[in-house]
Formats: structure tokens, C-alpha cells, sequence
């Protein structure tokens, strides 16, 4: 079971419509890596079950296959809707979200033109499944700057495990923290 479930042809239309329209905001995932034997493992129920799956390795591709490669949108769309509207909405902007002085200097390069195929073998995540498999996709991070240093590079992690940092947000809503 997915949470939200996958959804038909004209779900998806209309969250497109969103998209280049605006009316949506941000695109985010709430990343559910579990493989099939641990999500059972861990509960049947609808409260215990650990629905969802893997999904932020490819986002960005995704979206830039989808979205930019289709002409939906623009590259600078594709920033918005995946890193500052996001850093906006949690009060982290301008310090995330934003290259300008002052700011973390976290930046993802992608190659418009790196394609590939998905296949489960060459994820990163401990998932015995993608939805994604076969899916030809484009427009790969080739390198990830998080506040100025090479965290990744050609689909490797290079950074190191003590990077992260913890910053507390100044926005709303019903999260009061973030780790970035």
C-alpha cells in the first residue's frame, strides 16, 4: 500500500496542471526506503504499516525528464519547485534555497543530457523494488555541493557521515525543526 496511492491518468494530469500553473508549490518526497520483508515485519495495520517507497534518488530526473525535457516548465521552475519554494515555506530561505552571499551554498549540477535506464541494481537504497525500473529517464546530478563542499559526484557519495548539521526553522506549520 502507497500512501498517497499511485494515481491514475487524470490524477496525474492534474497534478501536472498544478505544477505549470503554480498552484503547487513544492515537490518533495517522504522517502519510505523499507525492502518487501521489513515493511511486513514491521506491522499489517494501517497505523503500523510503513507504506511509501523510494523515490529521492530520481526525483530530480524525474522532473526533469516529465517536466523540463517535455516542455512543462522551465529549469528555473524546476529550482523552485524542489529547493527554494521549500526552503521558503519552512523558513530556511535565504539561507536554503538560494545562491547569493550569505547563503549555505548548497548546489546540485545536473546534466541535462546524462540518460539512463532505472534499474534496482543501481539505486543506492536498501529497497528490493523500485516503481521506477525500466523508466528511461534524464537530467542526472553529476555533482552535489552542500554548504560549499562535494558531497556526491557521479552518483557516489563522497562526503563525510559527521556533514550534516542540525537548523532549527523560523516558519509555521507542524514541523519546528529540520536537518539539512
Amino acid at each position: 500500500m502507497n500512501f498517497p496511492p499511485l494515481k491514475g491518468k487524470e490524477d496525474r494530469d492534474g497534478l501536472w496542471n498544478g505544477v505549470v500553473k503554480g498552484t503547487m508549490s513544492t515537490i518533495g518526497t517522504d522517502d519510505a526506503t523499507y525492502p518487501s520483508e521489513g515493511r511486513e515485519k514491521i506491522g499489517r495495520t494501517l497505523d503500523s504499516l510503513q507504506a511509501g517507497f523510494s523515490g529521492v534518488e530520481v526525483r530530480i530526473p524525474l522532473l526533469y525528464s516529465e517536466g523540463v525535457g517535455k516542455g512543462k516548465f522551465s529549469m528555473n521552475r524546476l529550482v523552485e519547485i524542489t529547493s527554494a519554494n521549500a526552503a521558503k515555506i519552512f523558513g530556511l530561505y535565504p539561507r536554503k534555497g538560494s545562491v547569493a552571499v550569505g547563503s549555505d551554498a548548497d548546489i546540485v549540477v545536473i546534466d541535462p543530457n546524462f540518460k539512463r535506464t532505472i534499474r534496482l541494481e543501481n539505486l543506492h537504497g536498501w529497497q528490493d523494488y523500485t516503481v521506477y525500473e525500466g523508466w528511461n529517464l534524464q537530467g542526472f546530478p553529476v555533482v552535489t555541493i552542500s554548504r560549499g563542499k562535494v558531497v556526491a559526484e557521479n552518483g557516489q557519495y563522497v562526503g563525510t557521515e559527521d556533514h550534516g548539521i542540525f537548523i532549527p526553522r523560523s516558519g509555521g506549520g507542524a514541523l519546528s525543526t529540520g536537518i539539512y
